[in-house]
């Protein structure tokens, strides 16, 4: 038969394992918004790209010779709704949910309607699941201003009726589009 000695046993005692706890749980509280935040901030990473491939193509656009239908040349613009063969300004979004409707902070792949204009001209179509609704407002200059755009992106990442929003500015000056640097409110917010 075994005898047992008091005060022999092994293991750990009740406050040892709520010792334990309280060092998690410290952890947890420090641990998890940080990685919150950094998932919200890499969400954002998509922005940056998509804003440089949408001033690509506005620029190559706005570069290339077009006519209308009848062959008469148009003058450099940037792309529009009635692009490549009319000019007009006007602002365009897509995909036209707004940020977190529903619940859900990503558009899927075929939210989108990247095949109609402006978005053709401008060669931007995203193919896979992401975080904005991008916006295109465009003024070709027809109050004797010079054209220019302005894109947007709006998210509401952790769906809390706050959206990130960035933007940027491109305009001709000496017959050269010129654009600006992203300007950010609310960042990853």
């Amino acid at each position: 038969m075994l005898k047992r000695k008091l005060g022999s046993e092994k293991g750990f005692t009740l406050v040892e394992l709520m010792v334990v706890v309280a060092i998690i749980a410290v952890l947890a509280a420090v641990a998890i918004p940080s990685f919150l935040r950094f998932l919200r901030s890499s969400r954002a990473s998509e922005v940056p790209n998509s804003f440089s491939t949408i001033n690509k193509g506005a620029v190559s656009f706005y570069n290339s010779p077009k006519t209308t239908t009848t062959g008469t040349q148009l003058g450099n613009h940037f792309p529009n709704g009635l692009s490549p063969n009319g000019i007009t300004s006007g602002t365009y979004s897509q995909p036209t949910r707004t940020p977190c409707n529903g619940g859900n902070s990503q558009y899927t792949k075929t939210e989108g309607k990247w095949l109609t204009q402006p978005w053709k001209g401008l060669g931007f179509e995203l193919k896979k699941a992401h975080y904005f609704q991008y916006v295109y407002r465009v003024n070709n200059g027809f109050t004797g201003s010079n054209p220019s755009y302005t894109i947007y992106a709006h998210s509401d990442l952790d769906c809390d009726g706050l959206l990130s929003t960035y933007h940027q500015i491109t305009t001709k000056i000496d017959n050269v589009p010129a654009t600006g640097g992203i300007i950010t409110k609310n960042g990853g917010e």
